[in-house]
């Protein structure tokens, strides 16, 4: 009798989007994703100072938004580079990971868009008031806002957060960053429990390996 051979597959097509505004905890909600055994891009941005675990942001799906929302692609093309690496993610699985998704604070500005393009199960991170706009303020205080000529404001980029989150809040699952910090265990739960992954809780809640990595590469933190 001839042998069948089974492609992988990834148990469900949907994607998973981690969401929110900046600095409030998406790249520790995107590394426990990937220790539950979920694809999250292939290539990620290099940790650093103000992210010393890893980013887990798909740099592919990174750099679509950026050219996009610094009008350096047309929506059309930054629609389709979507379709595209959306396609691809579900034609290639990855083994052993059982599900796939991304990463993307900035997709918040286009969260309708991406609802539609790609349907994915979103989580989205919040965090306490006063200490996010704070880190917001230290991470971009730097730049120059172009409309109006001044310092970017941490306070006008988290109500704007604030506006988009409301948009999504009742098809999403929130995680609060204070809440994952102080009982991680029950947040992961939580996370595990809502996308359906049957996946030990505690295997991701020390979700980083060793901070010496220079490459980019997803292998480095398997």
């Amino acid at each position: 009798m001839e042998a069948v051979i089974r492609r992988y597959k990834y148990t469900t097509d949907r994607p998973i989007l981690v969401c929110g505004i900046h600095r409030s905890g998406t790249s520790m909600v995107a590394g426990v994703l990937f220790k539950l055994g979920v694809f999250m891009g292939e290539m990620f941005g290099k940790r650093n100072k103000l992210s010393p675990r890893g980013y887990f942001e798909d740099l592919e799906f990174g750099k679509n938004d950026k050219a996009y929302n610094a009008n350096e692609i047309t929506k059309k093309q930054w629609i389709q580079n979507i379709k595209t690496t959306v396609q691809k993610r579900k034609d290639n699985p990855v083994p052993p990971f059982t599900r796939w998704g991304w990463k993307a604070p900035a997709a918040r500005i286009n969260i309708e868009d991406y609802i539609r393009l790609a349907n994915p199960e979103i989580i989205w991170c919040q965090r306490e008031r006063e200490a996010n706009i704070k880190s917001l303020e230290r991470m971009f205080g730097y730049m120059i806002d172009e409309k109006t000529n001044k310092p970017v404001r941490g306070e006008d980029l988290y109500e704007y957060g604030i506006e988009k989150y409301e948009l999504v809040k009742d098809r999403c699952l929130t995680i609060q960053m204070e809440n994952i910090l102080s009982n991680p265990q029950y947040e992961v739960g939580r996370i595990a429990g809502y996308l359906g992954i049957e996946s030990d809780p505690l295997k991701a809640i020390d979700h980083i390996v060793q901070d010496n990595y220079a490459e980019e590469s997803y292998t480095n933190y398997l």
